[in-house]
């Protein structure tokens, strides 16, 4: 029987740098200390999200598995690669429509940003703090969805949602913190101010914690240890294979002789390496420029020179593929920040980066493991639900840059099916519109 639990499990234990770094080559040592970590919190959040055992131990498997996949681009704080498990796994969770009675079929109901925030916040037992720069967003805003998303879970719908400008949620957003560790909703609400509905909401974090939830049995625990040692080993040894240098007889130079490039090639190699320096420099300079930002055109000319000069077409559409992602994170902001107008610039500018990918993989030879992981980057990408950014518009007073969003996903997934179809991949199935509170 699953054991009730009141408290989140601890997810502060830090994973250092130099762990992160050893585990990108895929080091068993620095795999197991991730392991050791993460397992257990990853499990419990899991299973009360699913309610099931069998449900818990495959969603823990499938987010370490990918958790390994995005570790080669991991370049975050350590603590944030905890973090991206964790919403990696709530995201998940959201797709699992729960048949069961109760808090775990109204979460089922939420959309898919409103759920991964509660999973986070309530059964993870993760701060705004940590949240706001993984999700791409502004605490303001996520304590504006959080206190929505509860009214909506409490079936309150009479004051949802509230405009979140001029409410200062701070003392309900700790009030949140202290009774996901265990205190009584009348304790925590006794000085808040806003919103005048706080011990309801509060009541309702403590109906979550209070739903069901089992520890990693040793068994099961063994068990996912010794199968994702297993792939990490597998792993390490296509790293090494990958990166270890010509052998060489010792006392030996070896001589190469290569004959002399004509002057045609030497201009064009120069102008080549030219360009990349100039595109990297560009690119790294304004790298941190938001759309919002003096920079930002020059973040964009140096990320357009680094296409135009990759040659071979799967690394473009890796690279199209990342940049895709970094509009999507940019929309998300901006949509937080209620900036309508860039955000939905940021949205169409992820679409014509996804569909140059999609056109760079179809072009070229299939079958290759390195097109084949290219070409799943590129679907996972593709396949991204833009409900955070849509939600974000709605909180911030944008309806009709949400309703735009909303629009240019809908076009998107018409014109993913030829794409899908040449990637041989079925085509998406459209997602219902995000519900406005009311």
């Amino acid at each position: 029987m699953a054991e009730l639990r009141t408290r989140p499990a601890n997810l502060h234990e830090q994973i250092d740098r130099p762990t992160i770094d050893r585990a990108r080559q895929f080091e068993r040592a620095a795999v197991e200390s991730i392991l050791d970590r993460c397992l257990s919190p990853l499990y419990e959040m899991c299973f009360a999200l699913t309610g099931s055992a069998q449900q818990a131990e495959t969603l823990t498997r499938q987010t370490l598995l990918k958790g390994l996949d995005a570790l080669a681009d991991f370049y975050g704080r350590e603590t944030d690669f905890r973090t991206w498990l964790m919403r990696s796994a709530a995201k998940s969770a959201a797709l699992r429509h729960s048949s069961e009675q109760g808090l775990r079929q109204s979460l089922s109901q939420l959309t898919a940003a409103e759920y991964e925030l509660v999973a986070l916040r309530v059964f993870a037992g993760l701060s705004t703090e940590e949240l706001a720069p993984n999700l791409s967003s502004r605490q303001t805003v996520l304590r504006a969805q959080l206190l929505n998303a509860l009214r909506l879970l409490a079936g309150d719908r009479s004051s949802a949602p509230a405009p979140w400008r001029g409410l200062d949620l701070r003392g309900f957003d700790a009030a949140v913190d202290r009774v996901v560790a265990g205190e009584v909703p009348e304790l925590a609400a006794a000085s808040v101010v806003e919103p005048t509905d706080v011990l309801a909401r509060l009541r309702t974090v403590t109906s979550l914690r209070r739903v069901p939830r089992a520890e990693l049995s040793v068994a099961t625990r063994d068990q996912l240890h010794h199968e994702l040692l297993a792939v990490a080993e597998e792993r390490r040894v296509h790293w090494v294979q990958g990166h270890q240098g010509r052998l060489k007889v010792p006392g030996m130079e070896q001589r190469r002789r290569a004959p002399r490039p004509s002057r045609g090639i030497l201009t064009m190699s120069v102008g080549l390496v030219l360009a990349v320096l100039v595109g990297t420099t560009l690119a790294v300079v304004s790298s941190f420029a938001d759309p919002d930002s003096l920079l930002y055109s020059l973040k964009r000319l140096g990320e357009s020179a680094l296409v135009a000069v990759t040659p071979d077409a799967v690394s473009r559409a890796e690279l199209e593929v990342k940049l895709s992602q970094t509009r999507e994170r940019e929309a998300e902001d901006m949509a937080s920040r209620g900036k309508g107008e860039l955000a939905v610039q940021a949205v169409r500018d992820r679409i014509s980066l996804l569909q140059a990918a999609g056109q760079d993989l179809s072009g070229s030879a299939p079958g290759a493991s390195r097109w084949r992981q290219a070409r799943n980057q590129f679907i996972n990408a593709a396949g991204a639900p833009l409900d955070q950014v849509e939600r974000d518009l709605e909180v911030t007073g944008q309806p009709q840059a949400a309703e735009q969003v909303r629009q240019i996903d809908v076009d998107w997934v018409r014109q993913q099916q030829s794409l899908r179809q040449s990637l041989a991949q079925p085509a998406p199935t459209p997602s219902a519109p995000p519900r406005t509170g009311g």
